[in-house]
């Protein structure tokens, strides 16, 4: 019998280009949900993007590179936007 898949837990970057924000959401080992309301959202126009960061990093550590990496433009928010 072959032993279940163990995933390590994640984060997950949403980012709202059209609002010009993003959040952390997380730390989980499916992103399933998340990625159908990315999907929904762009069905409906919007441009909402994601993507993961597995390293372990803090939730913190998580907003601070994704400020690095996204750039000025772009607010961290608390809530979900999805």
């Amino acid at each position: 019998m072959a032993k279940p898949h163990h995933v390590e837990p994640f984060w997950l970057v949403l980012k709202d280009e059209d609002r010009n924000i993003f959040t952390v959401v997380g730390p989980m080992t499916d992103d399933t949900p998340w990625i159908d309301r990315v999907s929904k959202a762009q069905g409906e126009k919007r441009q909402i993007t994601c993507y993961e960061e597995k390293r372990a990093l803090s939730r913190e550590q998580v907003i601070v590179e994704a400020r690095h990496f996204l750039g000025q433009r772009y607010r961290h928010v608390d809530q979900a936007f999805v």
